[in-house]
């Protein structure tokens, strides 16, 4: 999804191929972080999904959890449901690919709960830049833990912002902005919760990343993630989600010109190499050089990091039909399929949505991680019924978004949302009532 907010005048359009949307594109030069619904990031392909798992401690208790950032009793000494479901309540977390599910040391473990948007748009605001949009204190965080269920959050981040490069204003990238992104990674764990950084927005050469692209850039993604990874390589509760949502296979007709690892666009997504055009509604930076997952999660274990590495697959992660036969190869042996599912009538309807996922989660090869999962109607009964099956399956899911933009939107523009909340308290919209009751009540 295309969104570009004008003061109060937002423009919106959505181009699809397959099954999928765009990630919304921001317009640094004259749309404001203040101004830019948290959640102004929509896309993710019709046939995707989310993920998540426990660890969290309550409300009540997160001033007081263990500063080794797993779940565990806060000063009250009462874990929340998600704790009590989650990670260990002592010890450092150990998060591991184990067959085809995850373990955090050796105790099964499914992560559940949301994205957080923001630190992929407001640090290119070029009046207000910032790390984030909205609170990232403790406050902001207990008011996520009131939701018994939750133990992951993720956490879209800016290449250009993390690198400081291009002119962004270094009120809010390189340094400073990693010092923030860093510092909220830190209170999180410190209160229990799993954090997934990954690489959201991006762009090649001396353009500044304002929006979603097909797929990584050689230009800088390697100095990204190898960044990213050595901050980080130190808390194995944080999660490494090496491109949001790769659309390699929806560029305009000779978009996709072959490198040395063939002209696919499977070949293209592991290798890197090929060069890639954005389509007319992304960002345009001409004809760009591509980085392969292969080299992302080479670059992140060239640092020594062990932490789990979550790849998605194609049509925005939609599509996972071909993640098998181009499985990364991993030196630490813990890698995990990512997907992402949005219910968009137009498009399909019911299991139709995620039937790639569940043909791939049944091979039982690695876990899969629904990073991204939502229902632009503002309702719950899609993603009543994915959960379900989530649940039965031990699949992780996270819902979009925690943010204060729309709840939803009518297609086909799909112009705003969903949105779980309506207020940074936390009062629940009402997709957001469905999926807080359902993880408050699921097994996990």
């Amino acid at each position: 999804m295309k969104l570009v907010k004008l003061g109060s005048l937002v423009s919106a359009s959505l181009m699809l191929a397959a099954c999928g949307s765009d990630a919304a594109n921001f317009n640094a030069s004259t749309a404001g972080a203040g101004n830019l619904a948290a959640g102004a990031e929509n896309g993710g392909s019709s046939v995707g999904g989310a993920l998540g798992s426990g660890g969290a401690v309550s409300a009540a208790g997160a001033a007081g959890a263990a500063t080794g950032g797993t779940g565990g009793a806060g000063t009250a000494g009462q874990a929340s449901n998600a704790g009590a479901a989650g990670a260990p309540s002592g010890g450092k977390a150990s998060l591991h690919a184990v067959g085809s599910h995850i373990e955090d040391n050796a105790k099964p473990v499914r992560l559940i709960g949301w994205n957080r948007p923001g630190g992929e748009y407001a640090c290119i605001n070029q009046k207000t830049p910032a790390a984030f949009d909205g609170p990232t204190d403790l406050a902001s965080i207990q008011a996520m833990q009131a939701w018994h269920g939750f133990n992951t959050l993720r956490l879209p981040l800016n290449e250009t912002c993390w690198l400081g490069l291009n002119g962004v204003s270094p009120n809010a990238s390189g340094n400073t902005y990693i010092t923030k992104v860093a510092d909220y990674v830190s209170l999180l764990r410190q209160n229990g919760i799993y954090v997934i950084v990954e690489m959201h927005w991006n762009a090649p050469g001396t353009f500044v990343a304002n929006s979603q692209m097909p797929m990584a850039d050689a230009d800088h993604a390697l100095d990204f993630w190898t960044q990213v990874a050595d901050k980080f390589k130190g808390d194995l509760g944080v999660i490494f989600d090496l491109y949001n949502e790769p659309h390699l296979n929806s560029v305009p007709d000779g978009g996709l010109v072959a490198g040395g690892s063939g002209s696919d666009a499977w070949s293209c997504w592991l290798n890197g190499g090929c060069t890639i055009t954005p389509q007319t509604w992304e960002q345009q930076t001409g004809g760009y050089v591509v980085a392969g997952m292969q080299q992302m999660l080479d670059a992140v274990r060239a640092t020594g990091a062990t932490n789990l590495v979550l790849a998605g697959g194609l049509n925005w992660a939609g599509d996972l039909s071909g993640w098998t036969a181009h499985a990364p190869h991993d030196s630490a042996n813990n890698l995990a399929a990512a997907g992402h599912v949005y219910y968009k009538p137009e498009y399909c309807t019911g299991a139709a949505c995620y039937s790639t996922l569940q043909a791939f989660n049944q091979a039982g090869l690695v876990p899969l991680v629904t990073g991204e999962v939502g229902e632009f109607d503002c309702e719950h009964s899609f993603i009543d019924a994915f959960m379900s099956w989530a649940d039965t399956s031990n699949v992780s899911y996270l819902a979009w978004s925690w943010s204060l933009e729309p709840c939803g939107s009518p297609g086909p523009a799909y112009s705003a949302g969903p949105s779980l909340i309506s207020d940074w308290t936390g009062t629940p919209t009402v997709y957001g009532q469905g999926f807080k009751d359902h993880i408050a009540t699921s097994t996990q």
